[in-house]
């Protein structure tokens, strides 16, 4: 089988790539982060999928391969087996954080028909398992060209068993232990044998009691029959303390139904009396007592309110306001001072031109003595001056009489005086107004209390109305709120009395509800069952119920034992024959379970020298195909069971020698070689195709050819993938495909 191409729908970094190989060996060119790894792992994806687990602490594949911008992978590849195409599609959708749906179809190239459905590619195509394959035929980049022994080894053990890798020996000598387990445990607790023999030593120890029994039946018989006479008698006295106590039951029910018709006759009347009290004020709350209280309380209140108002009023006096209060009448003392003052200006003026006039006077008659002035100038304008300052003198006077005359009007003699009658006025005028400031609001503290207790009145009047109780006051309202408490409290009494009768005639007729009292009235017991001694008739029936449950018991036991001893007897042959096919059996079984031990010890020392055996062949064509590229100095080989690998040097004389004495560039070549040979071996003719990714980098060019010489020898599909232009010279008919 070979890859003849590949298509890479979405896959790590990778889109819509398509790639094709020849059926030899093919190199992969391309630099570093080109993603020849990728595609190298895409041909891994298409046979086995992705992983979602990742191994030992490494990321998971479906993380490292999903697109970055997608949550699937997908793409196509396809192979030629058998000379026929098929075309493999596989696509891995995530549809959770882990989960993932795998889908996979395998198609025939020529028909276009599905085939091998339901079958993984790689079981079709490769033939063994994802592990394996990367120990053999994957060379990853970071893998190395080392072989792991024991799952390698394990596979070779398994085809040689039965040609097929997945088929374990191993679980077949497993399967031998596990039936050999069914006949004996490791322990011999448990198994077909000792079940057997548990079996056969419970029907010998039967069969000795068989016989013991046979002994015992008599005297067993004997007791049941005395037991089955004191169960009779037994009966009899019990059945006849549960008449009597019935018959007491029923006379204590005729007496309890009398019991409760009084107490129905005594709820009657209580009723009754119910209703007469709550006749006139229905049944009072503590509201509507509380509300006649409250009443009262605030009538009393409101009407010593206000008479305490009324008095208050009554006994204030106003004082007098000022009479005839002719500065305020005259525009205030500020007016009448501006007056006087004008008044006294003007009189200080007139003084002062009669003075003047005077001094004139006196001058002209001087400049005439003085001959100064002519006399009769000085005659005239002395007689003008005389008139003028008597003139202005009697203006003066006059004006110091009106002056006076307005001090007069006000009652005083100086401004002074004015001053202070003002201040008098004042204050018995700011006297008054406060006076009648403290009545208006005496005033109105009385309306307020008189509005307020007529509120109050005629809410306690409407209050007794409603209860149809004449209003006089107060005490009205206090008699009402007694008479509603007294009612509260009879027929809270009477209530409660019918609440507890109530109950007591519920309790008396659920007591009751099993009897008939017309029945019991139809057919009285006797009048005597009424004096009997109930306890005493009770302990009977208790004492007689339990004897008969243990007198029972003890005649179902002996019975159980009679049959038992009769089944015994009557089987005592019947076991001997069972114990003589039981010891027949357990001889066939251990013959077997002796041959079971046989076979798993034949099948262990089988597979081991089965796993030893094909070592010689593994050697030698790995050591044939490592001599072709060492020119025979390394041809001779050997590898043990479990893939480890030693060499014959031919330079030191064919000294046997383990591998890590190799160059790592020949140790290579050797891994190479072998694991060209165990791919011919576990592929077997499927000739699977060898991935090399990046496996040579750290190989000088000898040793490079040489495993070219390996690959190139061998008969099937190689792919080599390399960032080196050294593996196309090496390789010359490589088919060479550039990334």
């Amino acid at each position: 089988m070979f890859i003849k191409s590949i298509y890479i729908g979405a896959f790590a970094g990778k889109k819509d790539m398509r790639l094709a190989f020849t059926d030899r060996v093919n190199i992969i060119e391309g630099a570093n982060e080109s993603g020849k790894s990728t595609v190298a792992a895409f041909i891994k994806f298409i046979f086995y999928g992705l992983s979602g687990k990742g191994k030992g602490g490494e990321m998971s594949q479906r993380k490292k391969f999903l697109p970055f911008d997608s949550n699937c992978a997908y793409g196509s590849m396809t192979v030629c087996d058998s000379g026929r195409d098929y075309i493999i599609e596989r696509k891995v959708t995530m549809t959770g954080k882990v989960a993932a749906k795998d889908e996979y179809k395998i198609t025939d190239a020529q028909t276009g028909a599905q085939v091998y459905e339901g079958t993984e590619p790689c079981d079709v195509f490769i033939g063994m398992s994802e592990s394996l394959f990367e120990k053999t035929a994957f060379i990853s980049q970071l893998g190395g060209t080392a072989v792991s022994g024991n799952e390698v080894a394990s596979a070779l053990e398994n085809l040689l068993f039965s040609a097929e890798e997945s088929v374990d020996s191993q679980k077949a000598i497993k399967e031998i232990d596990s039936a050999r387990a069914v006949l004996m445990h490791k322990n011999s607790k448990g198994g077909k044998i000792y079940e057997l023999e548990c079996e056969r030593d419970e029907l010998t120890e039967k069969l000795s009691a068989a016989k013991k029994s046979r002994n015992e039946f008599i005297e067993d018989e004997k007791q049941l029959s005395e037991l089955k006479t004191h169960y009779e008698k037994n009966e009899r006295l019990t059945a006849e303390a549960k008449e009597k106590a019935d018959e007491y039951e029923r006379a204590k029910a005729l007496a309890d139904f009398d019991r409760l018709a009084q107490l129905k006759e005594k709820l009657e009347k209580t009723e009754k009396s119910l209703e007469r009290a709550s006749e006139r004020y229905g049944i009072p709350t503590n509201e509507e007592i509380h509300g006649a209280v409250r009443i009262s309380a605030s009538l009393r209140e409101k009407e010593s309110q206000k008479n305490t108002a009324r008095s208050a009023l009554d006994v204030f006096i106003m004082p007098e306001s000022a009479k005839e209060d002719k500065i305020s009448a005259d525009g205030g003392e500020k007016i009448i001072h501006e007056k006087l003052s004008k008044i006294r200006n003007k009189k200080l003026i007139f003084v002062i031109l009669a003075v003047v006039f005077t001094v004139f006077r006196g001058a002209a008659c001087g400049l005439t003595v003085m001959n100064l002035l002519p006399a009769t100038v000085c005659l005239v304008t002395a007689g003008v001056c005389v008139l003028l300052a008597v003139i202005f003198a009697a203006a003066a006077v006059k004006s110091a009489v009106k002056f006076k005359s307005e001090l007069k009007k006000y009652g005083v003699v100086s401004e002074d005086a004015l001053a202070v009658a003002a201040a008098e006025i004042r204050s018995k005028n700011a006297r008054y107004e406060e006076a009648k400031k403290h009545r208006d609001a005496l005033v109105a503290i009385y309306e307020k209390s008189q509005s307020e207790y007529n509120a109050v009145l005629e809410e306690a009047s409407e209050f007794c109305k409603k209860y149809e109780t004449e209003f006089a006051g107060a005490s009205s309202l206090d008699a009402l709120a007694d008479s509603l408490s007294k009612a509260k409290e009879e027929c809270a009494s009477l209530i409660d009395k019918k609440a507890q009768l109530t109950a007591e005639i519920n309790e008396w007729e659920a007591r009751l509800s099993s009897y008939d009292e017309k029945e019991l009235r139809e057919t009285p017991p006797p009048p005597e069952a009424i004096e009997y001694d109930i306890k005493n008739l009770k302990n009977s029936y208790t004492f007689g119920t339990a004897s008969r449950e243990k007198l029972t018991a003890k005649i179902s036991e002996l019975e159980k034992k009679l049959v038992a001893a009769d089944i015994s007897a009557s089987n005592e042959e019947e076991i001997s024959k069972r114990i003589y096919a039981i010891n027949a059996e357990l001889k066939d079984l251990k013959e077997r379970l002796a041959a079971l031990h046989l076979a798993q010890e034949m099948l262990e020392k089988a597979a081991e020298n089965m796993k030893n055996n094909v070592s010689p062949e593994l050697a030698s064509r790995a050591g044939e195909l490592l001599s072709q590229s060492t020119d025979g100095k390394y041809g001779k080989l050997w590898v043990s069971g479990q893939m480890r690998v030693t060499y014959s040097d031919a330079s030191s004389g064919g000294t046997v020698r383990d591998v890590e004495y190799l160059s790592g560039g020949t140790q290579d070549a050797l891994y190479v070689a072998l694991r060209i040979a165990l791919c011919e071996i576990l592929s077997q003719d499927k000739n699977i195709p060898m991935i090399f990714d990046e496996s040579f980098s750290f190989i000088d060019k000898k040793r490079l050819q040489a495993i070219y010489d390996i690959i190139s020898a061998r008969n099937g599909q190689t792919l080599v993938f390399s960032a080196l232009s050294r593996d196309r010279e090496t390789a010359k008919d490589a088919n060479i495909v550039t990334l």
